[in-house]
């Protein structure tokens, strides 16, 4: 089984509140999986979100489960991150409402 292991970049979104960016990094697919689920793959993406400093330098990721997120439906606020929760498969979505997670960094303390 051929399996893809690149990344498809999206644009950069800055937030301007904090100055820094968003981007969001698409993972590739199991062409068997593209096959199966009759080209629909978009469903089924992982995605990552990374944060980055006014230098561009990555200063946080989280790595999402695969088929919650639709890649394109985001937005920058002045609270984080935005991305909208999206799959057909999802019993806790409704087609009837918008819903959306909140992406933040917090700040910890070392112990």
């Amino acid at each position: 089984m051929h399996r893809s292991i690149y990344l498809i970049y999206g644009h950069l979104w800055l937030c301007c509140y904090e100055k820094r960016y968003y981007r969001i990094a698409e993972h590739g697919l199991d062409k068997e999986l593209v096959k199966k689920t009759r080209y629909k793959y978009w469903l089924y993406k992982q995605i990552t979100i990374l944060v980055l400093n006014d230098k561009f330098e990555v200063i946080a990721e989280k790595k999402r489960e695969p088929g919650k997120y639709k890649c394109r439906s985001f937005y920058v606020g002045k609270d984080g991150f935005y991305v909208q929760r999206y799959h057909p498969d999802d019993p806790n979505i409704s087609e009837d409402q918008f819903t959306i997670d909140r992406f933040q960094l917090v700040k910890r303390d070392h112990i």
